[in-house]
């Protein structure tokens, strides 16, 4: 199907005009590689980067790893959720603080000082 993804111009006050991205499963902001940013995640199990302003997918996509569901990076390592509702490392490794846990998602929220 199809998704239409909007960005807000907070300069502007408004809402960008709709950008339709198809065969999205979700949106992420790490992917495999530990890279931050925007990433559409399609139902072909392929990825790829999401351009601001224009929300679009610059370059063809790349593989996303086979029963992976999120990535994130936290304490300069990226963490994979896998399906089997494990956290591991970059090395494969189940993550030992949630070695225990049936992780449902997987998220970091950044913690802002305004001031800084």
């Amino acid at each position: 199907g199809q998704s239409h993804i909007y960005s807000y111009i907070f300069g502007q006050g408004a809402w960008t005009p709709a950008e339709v991205l198809n065969n999205v499963e979700q949106l992420v902001t790490t992917d495999p590689l530990g890279q931050t940013g925007l990433f559409a995640v399609f139902n072909n199990q392929t990825y790829c980067p999401v351009q601001i302003p224009n929300l679009k997918c610059d370059r063809a996509p790349s593989a996303w790893p086979a029963g992976s569901k999120r990535f994130v990076r936290f304490q300069n390592n990226t963490l994979r959720l896998g399906a089997d509702h494990k956290v591991y490392d970059s090395h494969g490794t189940v993550w030992p603080d949630l070695s225990e846990a049936e992780v449902l998602d997987l998220t970091v929220i950044p913690q802002y000082d305004v001031f800084d």
